[in-house]
């Protein structure tokens, strides 16, 4: 979900970033324009311990590496913000049901609920992390459906937006690590004595979340059951989708054609040679993390599958 490609991936605004000084993100988040009208510029100049800093969208790009959008792409973003509610339902929860009303990610199928929690953390924060917002929906039906997000836009207006509604709360200040990588691009930034670095949260899955969706997923195969629809498979009983899946072992009928693979993309691990400073052990261990997460995601829609066979012999 997190792929690679030519101009940037997303799994860069997650692994690019290194550790962050809580106090020295205050300063910054203090410095911005505190009036709307200022907010609404689309560079800005910050004092942070002394020294000017500038913020910007392409900062921000910078800082992530990745590259802007070009016209067909930030089309194609936009169309996709006219999907329904409804519809944004039926897919996350891979067509477990259809309403919006009340949905949680323990309402979302494993991997998106995964995705929900993970952009609220890395995308579009909140303090509830397991609230489904529409913005957050959005944003993960366009990563599924292989479309760029223009990040430096999404960040950079929530940033700003923040300059004139903040509060004074350690949970209000966003976008930690991206923001003291743009600080650290353009000066030194000095510690004061007892200031130390913070690395980013690990999120681990909570497997209940997938528990309850089976549960939901079983209520379905129900009614179609009694609907005379005849018995559905885990797989399809779900909404169609462009992402790939897993499909049950070949049977003898259809062994003669040429076989069809999922690929899927585990992310990277990049250690540097020689001495390692704390920010590389900390880039290295997100990566590996994120490995580890997606290696996991698959171990979990095999057993999946296979308990799936299972139970139609």
């Amino acid at each position: 979900m997190l792929r690679s490609s030519p101009k940037g991936s997303m799994g860069t605004t997650v692994s690019a970033l290194g550790n962050y000084v809580e106090p020295v993100v205050a300063e910054f988040y203090a410095g911005l324009p505190n009036t709307k009208v200022e907010a609404d510029a689309y560079e800005i100049t910050v004092q942070v311990r002394g020294h000017t800093y500038e913020f910007s969208p392409t900062m921000i790009n910078e800082a992530l590496h990745v590259q802007p959008l070009d016209e067909d792409e930030v089309e194609e973003e936009t169309i996709l913000d006219s999907i329904s509610k409804s519809e944004l339902a039926e897919f996350l929860t891979e067509g477990t049901r259809k309403e919006w009303d009340k949905l949680t990610t323990a309402d979302l199928s494993p991997r998106y609920s995964a995705l929900m929690i993970i952009a609220a953390y890395n995308w579009i924060p909140s303090t509830h992390k397991t609230n489904v917002s529409i913005d957050r929906a959005q944003l993960i039906y366009k990563m599924a459906r292989g479309i760029r997000i223009d990040m430096r836009k999404l960040i950079f207006r929530q940033v700003m937006n923040l300059g004139v509604v903040q509060k004074n709360d350690s949970c209000w200040l966003i976008f930690p690590r991206l923001i003291m990588s743009v600080l650290r691009k353009q000066h030194r930034v000095s510690l004061l004595l007892g200031e130390k670095a913070q690395g980013p949260v690990v999120y681990t899955k909570d497997k209940r979340f997938g528990e309850i969706y089976e549960q939901h997923l079983a209520k379905a195969k129900g009614k179609a059951k009694k609907g005379g629809e005849g018995k559905l498979s885990s797989r399809s009983a779900h909404v169609s989708h462009p992402l790939p899946s897993f499909s049950s072992a070949p049977t003898p009928g259809n062994t003669t054609g040429p076989r069809r693979f999922s690929v899927h993309d585990l992310g990277s691990v990049s250690i540097p040679q020689g001495l390692l400073t704390q920010d590389d052990l900390q880039t290295v261990l997100q990566q590996t993390t994120l490995a580890l997460q997606a290696l996991t995601d698959i171990v979990q829609d095999l057993n999946r599958s296979v308990a799936g066979g299972e139970d139609e012999d």
